[in-house]
């Protein structure tokens, strides 16, 4: 994270992409995508990209000098043009619960194969799906020692539809990208 002023109040900034949680992601891939097609100018591109990074209203960033522009502009081209790179994991913690996602496309139910399909017809762009397929996807589980090869292993627990939208919420707000970005290549892409 990165620290700077503006009217003498202190913002802080994603700096490195494993400080970047997936919601940040989805949406500076959106005002990239905005900046490509011309649909808004360098300026509001790079105030856009620090209201997703740093959390904050454009109000609040609106009266941000030059002089921090030019010292936050590096480590913006630095998140725009590094390669993000995917952590690949057996699970995931987040706030002291551990996650555990499908090793194998085979052992996807028919009711988390409905539940996403019922949900991607539902969703306006395919960004619009990542939380709620990651909500089927990605549930809460325990690790145990297989009895036959006495290894550890994480088992997922239950497919369910009680918990997918506080599950989704969480994943919102704490999911970091590069935890996530795996799963979504090599389940919705069908990508490892």
């Amino acid at each position: 994270m990165i620290k700077f002023k503006v009217d003498e109040k202190e913002y802080e900034m994603c700096s490195q992409w494993d400080e970047m949680t997936l919601s940040q992601f989805i949406d500076v891939i959106k005002i990239n995508d905005k900046h490509s097609a011309g649909y808004i100018g360098d300026n509001e591109f790079i105030l856009n990209t620090i209201e997703v990074l740093s959390h904050q209203p454009e109000s609040s960033l609106i009266d941000i000098d030059m002089a921090t522009i030019e010292k936050i502009t590096p480590h913006l081209e630095k998140l725009q043009t590094n390669q993000i790179k995917p952590r690949k994991l057996d699970h995931i913690n987040i706030d002291g619960v551990d996650y555990v996602f499908k090793k194998d496309m085979n052992q996807i139910t028919m009711g988390e194969k409905i539940s996403i399909e019922i949900l991607t017809k539902k969703a306006e762009t395919p960004y619009d799906t990542y939380f709620d397929v990651l909500s089927i996807l990605l549930r809460p589980g325990t690790q145990e020692v297989d009895t036959e090869t006495k290894k550890k292993v994480w088992k997922q627990e239950k497919f369910s539809t009680e918990n997918l939208q506080s599950r989704k919420e969480l994943f919102q707000k704490e999911l970091k990208a590069v935890d996530a970005l795996y799963l979504i290549n090599f389940f919705l892409a069908g990508k490892k």
